[in-house]
Order: structure tokens, then C-alpha cells, then sequence
């Protein structure tokens, strides 16, 4: 039996695709890995698209970054299954419409449960259960996963530095939404995140895709380089400063659609910004 491998075409969103399909399987069976990966692809949200879609199952996959916010809002699903994709991140909450009886299989997401959702153990899918032991976003070890991507130039900076790795290598016992440059909302919810100038020093590939609320994001003029991940995926981000860097490659296309600031100057980039970030 032949397999296919690759990603999810956003081209099947449009109006004209596929506007009767109901039943969609791109399930990789009994196997624990999959062959098909990426995102998940904002443009099967788009008003009109995949009208008639009501079953989709995507599980045993390599499917990573979030639930586009655009999915929750237009697909009318009664059943989506999106277990064993152990690289998908971020809230329920902001991806899934309260629908009247909307069955999920998650794997690896965060937050609460929208009311009128039934939420599936990945591990035993025959509980349907109204309510299920949930992990609540944990946006500390996002946190942390991001500060041991980096450096500080000098550790001198400990006397204003207040978090983060800057000493022996550890993080200073301060609670997370009072460490240097961070904003919290007021459910300890991180929202921004503003180290500029700094003197910083590492790459931005990993490390910052757990922070998924994040609304404004500034780390310029530091020394930071590497190319931005393709996972990106920030859909409540407005304002986006990483000028006076080392960044190069393309941007991230579909994960930033907020965007309201941006400022990338002083920077290596190539290619063609995408019209819809």
C-alpha cells in the first residue's frame, strides 16, 4: 500500500475545491508516526471554504505548530482528531468555535475547554466525556525554553536583569510575569515580551514557539541570528520589532495575520515578504 507524505495544500480551502466534501481521513492508521507535516493551513478556515466538512481526521501525524484561529471560526465540524501529533502547541480555546457537539482528539495543546465541546482522550478515544483532565498552559517553561536559547554578552547585566540565565546558568527564583521585559494580562497570561538592547545572544529558530498569546514582541539590537521558525504561529501578535539583528532566510508566511506594527530593518532577510504574514 503506497503512502503519501508532504503538507496539507491551503489551496483546498478555497470556495471551489472541494464544497461538498463531508469525510476527510489523512490518518497514518495504526502507526505511531506519520508522514504528512507542516502547519496546519489558516486557509482552510476562510469563509467558504470546506462548507460541507463535517469528520476530519489528521491524527499519527508530524503536524506541528497551532490550531489556525481561522478553523474555529468557519469549519463546521462535528468530529476533528488531531491525536499523536506531539509537535502541535498552544490554546483550545482561541482555535475551537463552541459548537453544539464538537468531538476533538488533541495531543499536545494547552488551555480550557470551550463549553459545548466534548474533548477525547488521545490515548483511549472511546471516553466521551464532557470534561477531561486538561494541562493548563504552561507558559513558565515556554519561558524558560527560551532563555536557554540564549546568552547575555555580560554578567554584569544581573544587577537589572531580574529572571532569565545570566549567572551560574540557572533562573533566578522570581516569578515569571516579574521577570525583566515580560508583561502578563491579568489570568498570568504572557502577552509581551520586550528585550531590546539587552545584549543578547543566540539564534531565534527555537524557543519562542510556546508563547502563543504573546500580542507584542520586541528583541532588537541585539545579536541574535539564525532564520525564524516556520512554526511560527502568533495569531494575537499586533506589534513585531526585530530590527538591528543577524536574522536571515524568508519569513514566516500564515502565523502573524495580526500584525498591525512591524519592523524587520538592519536585518538579512531575502525573498518576498508574504502579502498575508
Amino acid at each position: 500500500m503506497s503512502q503519501l507524505t508532504g503538507v496539507l495544500p491551503p489551496e483546498w480551502g478555497t470556495d471551489s475545491a472541494f464544497p461538498h466534501l463531508e469525510f476527510l481521513t489523512i490518518s497514518n492508521g495504526s502507526s505511531s508516526t506519520g508522514t504528512f507535516g507542516g502547519q496546519l493551513p489558516s486557509q482552510w478556515g476562510t469563509s467558504g471554504g470546506l462548507p460541507s466538512l463535517r469528520y476530519l481526521f489528521l491524527d499519527r501525524n508530524h503536524f506541528s505548530g497551532t490550531l489556525p484561529d481561522s478553523w474555529g471560526r468557519q469549519l463546521n465540524l462535528s468530529w476533528l482528531d488531531l491525536g499523536y501529533n506531539v509537535e502541535l502547541i498552544g490554546l483550545v480555546v482561541i482555535a475551537i468555535r463552541d459548537h453544539d457537539r464538537l468531538h476533538v482528539v488533541l495531543a499536545g495543546m494547552c488551555g480550557s475547554i470551550p463549553e459545548g465541546v466534548i474533548v477525547l482522550n488521545a490515548l483511549n478515544p472511546s471516553d466521551s466525556l464532557t470534561s477531561l483532565p486538561f494541562p493548563e498552559c504552561d507558559w513558565e517553561a515556554s519561558l524558560v525554553a527560551f532563555a536557554g536559547s540564549i546568552k547575555f554578552r555580560s554578567k554584569s547585566l544581573s544587577v537589572v536583569i531580574k529572571g532569565w540565565y545570566v549567572n551560574d546558568g540557572s533562573v533566578d527564583d522570581v516569578p515569571f510575569c516579574e521577570w525583566t521585559g515580560v508583561s502578563c494580562d491579568n489570568n498570568n497570561t504572557i502577552i509581551g515580551l520586550d528585550m531590546a538592547a539587552r545584549g543578547l545572544n543566540g539564534t531565534l529558530e527555537h524557543g519562542l514557539e510556546g508563547l502563543t498569546t504573546l500580542q507584542t514582541l520586541n528583541l532588537s539590537a541585539n545579536d541574535l541570528g539564525g532564520t525564524l521558525s516556520k512554526t511560527w504561529n502568533f495569531p494575537e501578535m499586533s506589534v513585531l520589532n526585530l530590527s538591528a539583528l543577524h536574522i536571515s532566510g524568508t519569513l514566516p508566511e500564515g502565523g502573524l495575520r495580526a500584525l498591525a506594527i512591524i519592523e524587520l530593518s538592519y536585518n538579512a532577510f531575502n525573498g518576498l515578504a508574504p502579502l498575508l504574514l
